[in-house]
This record gives C-alpha cells, sequence and structure tokens, in this order.
C-alpha cells in the first residue's frame, strides 16, 4: 500500500510516495487508521529526502493550451481565362508552447567560480578544505545534509534531479515560435486537357520549443532539445529545427491531344483505342536542407556540474569557431571519406563552461531535398460510354537521386576521431563501410526509384 501526498510551493506541485512495508508498520488495520511512518514535519522536510531524485514536478501552468495565432494577406491576379497569379504573406505566433527550458533544481552558474570545489563533499566546509566556498560563504542548508557543494547549492538541496516529463504531466509552457512566409503560386485550371500548379515559399521559423522536444518525443533521458541553461534562456531562441528557408513544388497533369473527340487522330474503332486516352502527370519539389546538431560530451562542463541541461542528456553543445564552414558539403562528396561536418569548425567546451553553439545550426544545414515523380497512364472505353479501364504507370524519383542523410549529432559527438573506410577506429578494427565511421560520417540516403502500375475499371 502506498501512502501520498502533495504540497505547493512556488507555484510546483511535488508528490512524494511512500511504501509500507513490514519493517515500518505494515500491514495494519484500515479502521485503526494509516499509521504516520513521514517525518513529524512532513514528507518535505530534508530528512525525509536528503537527495533523492525522481520526484514528480507538475509545472503550475501545465495545464494551460497553447496559443496560436495565424494571419495572411493573398493578392490574386487572374492572367488568363484560366491562369492565375498569387502573392501571399503568411505569419503565425505561437505562445506558451510545450518546453524543457526550465530546470527547477540547477544551480547558479555564478557559482562556477568554485571551479574544482563544486565536486568537493560538503564535509570540506568544516575542515577548511574547499577555501573558495568558504570565501563565498557557502553553509550546509541543514545539519543532516550529505553530499557534494553543487548539490548543497542545489535550490532544493534535499533533492536530486526533478522528473519533469512523466506520462501523466506536461513540460512548462514557455514556448514560443514564430513563422513568416512569402508565398508565390501560378496555377492554371483545366482547359485543353493541361492543369498545372508551381508554388515557390520562402520563409523563416524560430523557436526556442521544437516539435521535436519534450511532451512530443519522449522522455528527459531520450530528448536532446532540452534547455541548455535555465538562467540563461533567451540563448534557446534559434531556427527551428524544421526550418526550411526555400521551398519549390510544380505539379501537372495533361491529356495528349489524340483520339475521339481530340485535335489530333479524332477517329473511333481501332485507332481509339489505340492513340486516344494517353495522360502524363508529375510532381516535382525541391527545398532547402533542414538545420542540424553538433554534440559533445557532458562530463565537466558547466551543464555537468550544475545539474543543466546536459545532465539529463549526457550530451552537450559545442563552441562554435567563428569564420570556419561547419559542413564539407559539396557536388561530390564522398560518403567513404568526408565528413559531413567540418571538425574544425567546432571545439569542445573547456570545463566548467557551456558552450556558445545555439540550439540549432542554420549555417550547417542537411542536404536539400530533390524529387521527381512522374506518371504515364491510358484511359480506355469499353462498352461504349458507360465503362472504362484507365492503365497508369507511376515513377516515384524517376531520376534515382540518392539525397544523403546528415548525421546525427546525439549519437556520434565531437571528438569521435572520424575514420575513412577501411581505416582503423580508436579502439581497435576497422571502419569496414560502405560509409565512413565517427564524428560526422553520413551513414544513410533517400530511397532509389520505385516503380508501380495499377489498372482501375470504372463502370
Amino acid at each position: 500500500m502506498k501512502e501520498g501526498s502533495f504540497a505547493d510551493q512556488d507555484g510546483l506541485g511535488f508528490f512524494n510516495k511512500e511504501t509500507l512495508t513490514t519493517a515500518n508498520v505494515a500491514p495494519f488495520q484500515i479502521d485503526s487508521g494509516v499509521p504516520h511512518l513521514l517525518p513529524p514535519t512532513g514528507p518535505f522536510t530534508p530528512e525525509g529526502q536528503n537527495g533523492n531524485g525522481g520526484v514528480i514536478l507538475v509545472p503550475r501552468n501545465s495545464g494551460r493550451p497553447a496559443d496560436i495565432q495565424t494571419w495572411n494577406l493573398d493578392i490574386q491576379r487572374q492572367i488568363t481565362t484560366n491562369l492565375v497569379l498569387s502573392v501571399a504573406y503568411v505569419g503565425s505566433k505561437g505562445t506558451h508552447l510545450p518546453a524543457l527550458n526550465i530546470i527547477p533544481n540547477q544551480v547558479n552558474p555564478s557559482f562556477l567560480s568554485l571551479g574544482n570545489e563544486l565536486g568537493m563533499n560538503a564535509t570540506c566546509l568544516s575542515n577548511n578544505g574547499c577555501p573558495k566556498a568558504i570565501a563565498a560563504g557557502v553553509k550546509l542548508p541543514y545539519p543532516t545534509f550529505s553530499g557534494n557543494i553543487n548539490q548543497l547549492l542545489r535550490p532544493f538541496p534535499q533533492y536530486g534531479d526533478f522528473n519533469q516529463e512523466d506520462n501523466s504531466f506536461t513540460p512548462d509552457r514557455t514556448g514560443d515560435s514564430t513563422y513568416h512566409a512569402m508565398q508565390l503560386g501560378l496555377e492554371k485550371r483545366f482547359a485543353e486537357g493541361l492543369s498545372f500548379l508551381v508554388s515557390y515559399t520562402v520563409s523563416k521559423n524560430l523557436t526556442d520549443a521544437d516539435s521535436a522536444g519534450p511532451g512530443v518525443s519522449g522522455f528527459i533521458g531520450t530528448n536532446s532539445f532540452i534547455g541548455q541553461n535555465s538562467f540563461s534562456r533567451g540563448s534557446e531562441k534559434a531556427v527551428s529545427q524544421l526550418d526550411t528557408p526555400q521551398a519549390l513544388v510544380a505539379s501537372f497533369f495533361y491529356e495528349l491531344p489524340a483520339g475521339h473527340g481530340k485535335r489530333y487522330l479524332n477517329q473511333g474503332g481501332v485507332v481509339e483505342r489505340v492513340a486516344g486516352g494517353w495522360y502524363i502527370a508529375g510532381v516535382a519539389s525541391y527545398k532547402s536542407g533542414t538545420p542540424t546538431t553538433v554534440y559533445g560530451s557532458c562530463g565537466g562542463t558547466a551543464g555537468d556540474v550544475l545539474f543543466a541541461g546536459c545532465h539529463f542528456t549526457g550530451i552537450a553543445r559545442v563552441n562554435i569557431v567563428p569564420g570556419v564552414t561547419q559542413t564539407n558539403k559539396s557536388s561530390n562528396f564522398n560518403t567513404a571519406s568526408t565528413p559531413f561536418w567540418n571538425p574544425n569548425a567546432f571545439t569542445v567546451p573547456a570545463p566548467f563552461t557551456f558552450g556558445n553553439e545555439p540550439r540549432s545550426l542554420s549555417s550547417a544545414r542537411t542536404f536539400g531535398g530533390r524529387n521527381e515523380d512522374f506518371t504515364l497512364g491510358k484511359k480506355t472505353r469499353l462498352f461504349g460510354e458507360h465503362a472504362a479501364i484507365d492503365f497508369r504507370a507511376e515513377f516515384f524519383n524517376i531520376f534515382n537521386r540518392h539525397i544523403y542523410s546528415a548525421p546525427s549529432g546525439f549519437s556520434t559527438p565531437l571528438g569521435t576521431p572520424f575514420t575513412q573506410v577501411g581505416g582503423t577506429l580508436p579502439g581497435g578494427g576497422t571502419c569496414s563501410g560502405p560509409f565512413a565511421c565517427g564524428f560526422g560520417a553520413v551513414t544513410d540516403s533517400s530511397g532509389p526509384r520505385t516503380i508501380q502500375f495499377g489498372l482501375k475499371i470504372t463502370y
């Protein structure tokens, strides 16, 4: 049997659970009342926790729905009877989005000046073993405290890490986003056997709460979009992981002008069966790549010793070297010998510092998308005008383009040596290929050409 308790402090809700066992008066008779098994002053006294983790946090605004505002202005001009040109501005703003930019039990970065003493046991305060901490006036939060100096300096030193992404609750609602786009469109309505639509979009999407972030993709342990530093939330604003600056999509449908009722070979019988009813269609799409992110090891960084963002994920943002190209993308990119990222553009943060890398790298985007689909079909009338058979051959990615997928900075952090195919790996063994190994190695690409056939009878 379990006993639960709830308290509210600074707008935060906490749940505490204790298990009754034989050692602490279980079992018992409900008629006699539930025995008092927690410290006399309640479950939130230091003696009741003293560094325990896994506390469930419910932010005060956790149940608030997000606010999304959208607006647009669209101007259209009819050029000919069936041809229309449009220019539109589209904008949106999101507030109170699910995010994970507030880490309630993070140590204030002002204590980074204590350096190595942050990792020392608090007993050093009584034996003069940590002079910087003593000079800064650091004291035990309560007489029975046990732990290191950085644990002592937490806002709630009696607790360890808070679970802000328990399955029953949501993370903080401090996220914001903005989207602005110009959309151009040229449309020809179906006439004389032809219709087409061309759309071109230029846009920018900024946010501090990506949709791939907390509350959407999973728990803290699998989510790398947690805020780096609760005391510098402004640094979380960056281009979205979904930001696509330019996108062009064109589609068409064309009935060939031959056969019954058409300009050429306007005949019935065998001629109609052979030459009539042919059509072609296609869709072509081209778009910019999306931002990437580079990570390094969390150990020893400010995020590690302050129990900040990378303390939960194990990977920390790195430093950006100004003026250095961040990727090696080119028209002749070789996955066997060249890393996607340029290692010279990034450095591992010094101990007790945060990396200056933004949430996402707008200058290190994935390979842009290029794809063309094509359809060739023929409609043949059966039994006069009452039935028809429609046969089509569809070619997806007809030019068999292979677009390389950018590597994941989550799985292979900065500092892991890049190894060409056939080279010796740092821990021994050989990089067998067909892709290279280590930091920045591209290990996947888009799928090949696909062809399918379809047959449909209408009556």
